[in-house]
């Protein structure tokens, strides 16, 4: 009967970790606490050769902030193509009369997914219309690495 439990364990165990669906959205903050970065999708698949818009959100966690807040986003993708690979994030301080501060930047990349036949560099085969990889939009800020993962799906026509 130990063995039959043991079986049941492992089996539960690998459900566990198998694959799963990418996460729509990701969120890290800065090591210092002070930043969320969020990267968020409507759907967390693509088809090869396609478009997702990605929504890049950088939030203060301590309010709004206190002074003006100018700094660059650095966005890289894995299996596609960011545009833009940039984004300036502007968080304005408060007026004189201390209103007005802001506390959340909000822009928007496109992720295009690879084309299903292009060649892969580890390897040096073809990947085939018919294989399911994934994408990858990694943002830099401060810190904070954000890893926004998306399934690249094969089109129905080539099943």
């Amino acid at each position: 009967m130990n063995a039959f439990k043991f079986f049941f364990v492992i089996c539960f165990l690998q459900s566990l970790t198998a694959c799963s669906e990418p996460d729509k959205q990701i969120t890290r903050s800065t090591a210092d606490g002070k930043f969320l970065v969020t990267l968020k999708a409507e759907q967390n698949w693509i088809y090869p050769a396609h478009s997702l818009p990605i929504q890049v959100r950088v939030q203060s966690l301590i309010g709004p902030v206190k002074e003006d807040v100018y700094e660059e986003i650095e966005l890289v993708a894995n299996n596609g193509r960011i545009s833009p690979s940039t984004l300036s994030v502007s968080l304005i301080g408060p007026e004189v009369d201390g209103n007005g501060a802001e506390e959340v930047f909000t822009g928007w990349i496109t992720f295009e997914a690879e084309d299903p036949l292009t060649t892969d560099s580890r390897s040096g085969n073809s990947s085939g219309i018919g294989v399911e990889h994934q994408g990858e939009v990694h943002a830099f800020f401060r810190d904070a690495l954000t890893t926004l993962k998306i399934r690249i799906a094969a089109p129905p026509e080539s099943l």
